[in-house]
């Protein structure tokens, strides 16, 4: 098995196509994408456009023969919404957690983020294993 990670830190979703066709073109078929969109987005735009944007790209994403499976994992929660407009009104859209977080309040703690790695982790392994029977 092989695995790579195309995203990177700051990463949007319209951004996604993109380097997913990028991917699809080297290596011409993927078994398994991950998307885990974080909450770059949110803080930009209407929420409604977001979604029904997301559904089009996924809907796309799930009938394209070049990719095995998709799967999902959700958006993390922030401490902090940097560049929202409204930030109470992000903030009153989440549960606060403050320890999950670096001093910065977006980004995870090494803890958290040990965590967050580890189910992906266990995740791509029972798949694989489901892949093999």
């Amino acid at each position: 098995m092989k695995i790579v990670w195309r995203g990177w830190r700051g990463m949007r979703w319209e951004q996604l196509k993109g380097r997913l066709n990028n991917s699809l073109w080297q290596f011409n078929f993927v078994d398994l994408v991950i998307i885990h969109a974080e909450g770059n987005n949110l803080t930009v735009g209407k929420t409604p456009s977001l979604i029904e944007t997301m559904r089009k790209d996924l809907e796309e994403l799930l009938g394209n023969s070049k990719i095995g499976k998709v799967a999902w994992s959700d958006i993390i929660q922030r401490g902090e919404w940097r560049g929202a407009l409204f930030p109470k009104g992000v903030e009153k859209a989440r549960t606060k957690q403050k320890h999950l977080f670096r001093s910065d309040r977006v980004h995870l703690s090494e803890e958290c983020l040990e965590l967050f790695l580890g189910n992906i982790r266990i995740f791509v392994e029972e798949w694989w294993r489901s892949c093999n029977k």
